[in-house]
């Protein structure tokens, strides 16, 4: 028989495909994106057909976050995927009539250089291309790896030489260390948006009623 997508989903996610998948599971269909998309040639295919499904719903604006990696056994470098993205986001956009954007996405597990490198390559293409369309720098991955101390270098760089407005995905899950990142992040005062935080204690919500400018909530709940 066949199933219907979220069932579909749920056993490709999860161990035991009778429950629903754990979040350390959901972020293993990212390795396996990762792994499926090896070359700039599938990297653009993909950027088409997310914007042509976009199309299809009519959307208007839409800013997508990807993360630079070496491709094509490493012969391909992180500029070479921001490129090649920016191309293939901006050819089917006007094709479409969407605006699309795109943050530049720091992966809070891998080494902090890869993020650098990645930021470095964001302002050699901006430098070189005016049309190209990075809107924003992002923090996200999976929040049991890594720490936002430790992505905040490159933030900064971001914010402060390439003059790019800072998203965070923080309070993905329950717990004191978590809200403590939280709350290291909302003291720093320069993330403009805070994505997910579904999963944030009492303290970090009145911290964030108490502060004049906060910065906007993107609750994601998937």
């Amino acid at each position: 028989d066949e199933l219907d997508p979220l069932t579909e989903k749920q056993q490709l996610l999860s161990s035991d495909p009778s429950r629903p998948p754990n979040l350390a599971e959901c972020f293993t269909i990212f390795s396996r994106i990762h792994r499926a998309t090896s070359s700039l040639d599938h990297i653009s295919r993909v950027a088409r057909e997310t914007v042509e499904d976009f199309a299809r719903d009519n959307v208007q604006y839409a800013e997508l976050r990807t993360t630079p990696r070496v491709l094509d056994n490493g012969s391909s470098s992180r500029f070479d995927y921001l490129k090649t993205v920016s191309a293939a986001l901006q050819q089917t956009a006007e094709k479409h009539g969407i605006h699309i954007g795109i943050l530049v996405s720091i992966d809070r597990a891998r080494p902090i250089d890869q993020a650098q490198e990645a930021l470095r390559s964001a302002r050699e293409l901006i430098q070189t291309d005016s049309s190209v369309a990075i809107v924003g720098a992002e923090m996200s991955g999976d929040p049991h790896k890594g720490h936002f101390r430790d992505c905040l270098p490159a933030l900064e760089y971001a914010r402060t030489q390439l003059g790019l407005p800072i998203s965070v995905h923080i309070g993905e899950v329950a717990g004191k260390e978590s809200d403590d990142e939280c709350l290291q992040v909302i003291h720093w005062g320069h993330a403009k948006r805070i994505g997910h935080a579904v999963m944030c204690g009492d303290a970090v919500f009145h911290e964030l009623q108490s502060l004049s400018h906060p910065p906007a909530l993107e609750v994601c709940l998937a």
